[in-house]
């Protein structure tokens, strides 16, 4: 499989269907964790912030941050920072 250079990638997200506005990932109910714990828990990559830092998924962050920076250096999107580094609100 090759790799994904960025005009495939930039032409991929022009092309892609949105998502619809049905899907959605919640968090899962304590009642059904507590039936299957591991089930319910990432292994190897988290999305959102419920499982951020959680160890044995800190190897997949710096990938999260290269798969963003690429997207952004092809989409040519500037992220502003406000003060003291941060994200501005909405961001």
């Amino acid at each position: 499989m090759g790799e994904l250079q960025p005009k495939n990638l930039k032409h991929k997200l022009e092309e892609v269907s949105p998502l619809s506005p049905q899907c959605c990932i919640y968090r899962v109910p304590k009642r059904l964790r507590d039936v299957n714990e591991k089930a319910y828990t990432p292994q190897v990559v988290s999305i959102g912030p419920l499982h951020h830092g959680r160890e044995g998924l800190e190897a997949m962050e710096d990938h999260k941050i290269r798969y963003v920076k690429d997207f952004l250096d092809v989409e040519n999107i500037y992220i502003p920072h406000g003060k003291n580094g941060t994200l501005p609100m909405g961001l």
